[in-house]
């Protein structure tokens, strides 16, 4: 969670327009894998990568590479990414990707932690 909200709240700050299509790129190969009732898992992690990777901070990018393999597969194992939050999890991105857009770093934290604090509840 620390990692992620402090990479939103970079990305905000620092992202290119560039970024910001990388970004809308993968929310949109999200909602589409989420539309067909898949759980998105692969298109969830890209969405985050490429909030990571706007952040312009590569120890961050580093450190969301290296942890990722075994969040993914708890969330297999849990059934974090089920289908039953369609609606939830899609508005959950675009409010991080508006805050990113609006280079909200405040809004962008924000949004992020609440994305994440819902996924912990559900997986704890």
């Amino acid at each position: 969670m620390i990692l992620e909200t402090e990479a939103a709240a970079k990305a905000a700050l620092r992202r290119t327009d560039e970024d910001i299509k990388n970004i809308e790129k993968a929310l949109n190969a999200y909602i589409r894998k989420r539309n067909t009732n898949d759980a998105a898992i692969d298109e969830d992690f890209m969405f985050h990568i490429k909030i990571a990777e706007a952040s312009k901070n590569s120890v961050l990018t580093s450190l969301m590479l290296i942890i990722t393999p075994d969040l993914l597969q708890q969330y297999k194992q849990l059934e974090v990414c089920d289908t039953s939050k369609n609606t939830q999890r899609i508005n959950e991105h675009s409010a991080i990707l508006d805050a990113i857009k609006n280079r909200d770093s405040i809004e962008a934290a924000r949004s992020m932690n609440m994305h994440l604090t819902d996924i912990r509840e559900r997986a704890c």
